[in-house]
């Protein structure tokens, strides 16, 4: 057999292994990108345990230290904005400061998904990324923008 045939079927062989691999990781991780949106956009204070506000490894985080944000009203208020979001396609967005949003539900499920918020400048205003965390990294699942979310993020920090 010559060596063309050999690294084809190595090839062939190693894409077959790596698509089983992603297949079966995606399987097990029991997220889809529909079941994570479904849950953001369906976010009500009486399924949240807390939210955990995480400092960013970006430049300009907002908290120096995680923040849990555990009283009803808080969560109420952050929930019901939450849902707001509206897709949105940033464009270069120059950043005030970053937040990492960890979302413990009541429920053992839906534990892989965290929200990234960043205030820009006023052209681009509160952009949200919604990211599922896995084993193969994270994966952003969608860029979204509700600006009145800032200035509620602002108000439970400095409470």
């Amino acid at each position: 057999m010559d060596k063309a045939k050999v690294y084809l079927i190595i090839i062939s062989i190693s894409v077959l292994v790596l698509g089983f691999s992603f297949y079966f990781v995606n399987i097990n991780s029991g997220l889809t990108k529909k079941d994570v949106l479904e849950v953001v956009y369906g976010l009500n204070a009486d399924s949240i345990e807390y939210f955990m506000f995480c400092p960013t490894t970006f430049h300009g985080s907002i908290v120096k230290d995680t923040l849990y944000i555990s009283d009803y009203k808080s969560i109420k208020t952050l929930s019901d904005e939450l849902v707001r979001i509206e897709k949105y396609s940033p464009n270069h967005p120059s950043t005030v400061w970053n937040l990492k949003i960890k979302v413990k539900l009541k429920s053992k499920a839906m534990q892989n998904f965290y929200i990234n918020i960043t205030q820009t400048d006023d052209t681009n205003g509160t952009c949200i990324w919604i990211m599922k965390e896995s084993f193969w990294g994270e994966f952003n699942l969608g860029e979204y923008r509700n600006d009145n979310l800032g200035k509620i993020i602002i108000e439970l920090i400095n409470k």
